[in-house]
């Protein structure tokens, strides 16, 4: 087999095992239009900031899932609540009302409910989730040079999943 062959073949395999193992995520903010507990970015909260926290979830859940969920599975995760780590205190300075401000006091929550259906649409598994790390400081490290403003409420999800999903279907 020439090498130009191989790396064909190569290609093929790695496009085939993606396309496979991609699932299909949806992330809704329920309901629409809610004030969550804290959920703001650069000091803002809102509609604007439910559609963020649902976009960079939804990426975050479809890159995480492709291989935990079977081929053509689908998975809808609702939030209920949305408590994000640390918190915003403009009144400490007028400048920082676009700081959060990380302490242990101002751990990161999350709640919400999820349903997994296989590619027939059958449902494979259901639940609710309320996620929390007392201890976040200690027990997520997010790199010195990171700027991702869910860091947190990412590994939380990731945590959850890992846990949630290890086990197949």
């Amino acid at each position: 087999m020439s090498i130009q062959n191989k790396i064909t073949l190569l290609l093929a395999t790695f496009v085939g095992i993606t396309a496979t193992a991609n699932a299909v995520v949806n992330v809704n903010m329920e309901p629409v239009g809610t004030q969550y507990r804290d959920l703001a970015f650069e000091g803002r909260d809102g509609q604007k900031a439910n559609e963020r926290f649902a976009r960079e979830m939804t990426q975050h859940m479809q890159q995480l899932t492709g291989d935990m969920l079977p081929p053509g599975a689908e998975i809808t995760i609702t939030f209920i609540e949305v408590d994000m780590a640390g918190n915003y205190e403009p009144q400490l300075d007028p400048e920082f009302n676009d700081v959060r401000i990380m302490t242990s006091i101002y751990a990161p929550y999350l709640e919400f409910s999820y349903i997994v259906s296989g590619e027939d649409g059958d449902v494979l598994k259901t639940g609710e989730a309320k996620l929390t790390d007392p201890a976040w400081m200690n027990n997520i490290r997010a790199p010195f040079h990171n700027s991702d403003q869910l860091f947190y409420e990412k590994e939380l999800m990731t945590r959850w999943a890992k846990e949630e999903f290890r086990g197949g279907f």
